[in-house]
């Protein structure tokens, strides 16, 4: 995104690899399997790949931040463990369908499905890593991995100093005293997913060290740059959504958000078009409309000018919990 200047992911395609949804509604799985296939190094010899990486246990925690307030992803989890997405991560980090996420991406393994990593898998993916040309970043350090990727593809910068941080994560749990229960239990059930990111660690630092010359890039951005596109992803959302993670019944919850979707849309839309882009300005402008309209006048909440998206939570929870 940043280099190809787009403001938000393509569709999952040939050149950006993400999950799809099958035609039948009951399967998502990722579109790069063939890229690790026993015949990619004849499809692929010309290509240049980039692949980034993310501490596996963090990446998981973004994830289960992520898809636990998007719909789609509720109904898919039920579908495929017959059970109700998880409240705690702990339970979403321990369930086997989470286990060795990265590799099962890689190989284009069904999300939540039942498969199980080998040491055969594993070796699959070192293969193609060695016969084709990857050009390796992290997450922890964009501003090498904007210059690798830029001197490794021949893409110029052009003297940029600065460029925009995109997909700041709306949602995320608190930390509990449980983290480090938490963090020993991913070590055990993640072996090939730590694995496989300690190679690619030890990858990335070398072609770092062949760059040329480094300099810094800042990124300039805030989670309100995020509200856009989490409203208006597959179809408009609700921003009662951003939080529907922290509702004891989420069914329910989406069932009412549902039944009033015209007129939560039409509030969202124009909004949306006044607002231009403003994120904060948008939950601020959204708050003022909504709140007399959702909570009745014994029920009154004083929204935060500094950060309405504090707001925005405790509103979702006194309308969702309150009625359940």
């Amino acid at each position: 995104m940043i280099l190809s200047g787009a403001q938000k992911p393509p569709v999952a395609n040939y050149l950006y690899r993400h999950v799809i949804m099958n035609d039948s509604g009951n399967d998502m799985y990722s579109n790069c399997g063939d890229i690790f296939d026993s015949d990619s190094k004849e499809k692929y010899a010309q290509q240049k790949i980039v692949l980034m990486l993310r501490e596996p246990l963090e990446r998981l925690e973004s994830e289960f931040g992520f898809l636990g307030n998007r719909e789609t992803f509720q109904k898919l989890w039920k579908i495929k463990n017959a059970s109700r997405f998880p409240k705690k991560f702990e339970d979403y980090v321990t369930h086997p369908c989470t286990s060795n996420s990265i590799c099962k991406f890689l190989l284009g393994h069904g999300l939540y499905g039942n498969a199980h990593i080998t040491d055969s898998d594993y070796d699959r993916i070192v293969r193609s890593l060695n016969e084709l040309n990857f050009i390796y970043g992290d997450t922890k350090e964009m501003s090498l991995t904007i210059q690798n990727v830029s001197h490794i593809c021949s893409i110029p910068l052009n003297n940029i100093d600065e460029l925009p941080k995109y997909r700041v994560s709306l949602y995320k749990q608190q930390r509990g005293k449980d983290w480090d229960s938490i963090k020993e239990q991913f070590q055990k059930l993640n072996y090939y997913d730590m694995k496989l990111f300690n190679e690619l660690s030890e990858r990335f630092k070398k072609q770092i060290d062949n760059l040329p010359s480094i300099r810094e890039i800042t990124f300039k951005g805030d989670i309100y740059d995020s509200i856009y596109l989490f409203l208006s992803g597959t179809g408009l959302r609700s921003p009662l959504e951003i939080y529907i993670s922290d509702v004891d019944n989420q069914e329910a919850a989406y069932e009412w958000i549902s039944a009033r979707k015209n007129e939560l849309d039409q509030l969202t839309k124009d909004l949306m078009n006044q607002c231009n882009g403003e994120g904060k300005r948008f939950i601020k402008s959204w708050l003022e409309e909504s709140i007399p309209t959702l909570l009745d006048k014994n029920n009154n909440l004083q929204i935060d000018q500094h950060d309405p998206l504090t707001t925005l939570r405790e509103l979702t929870v006194r309308l969702f919990n309150s009625s359940a």
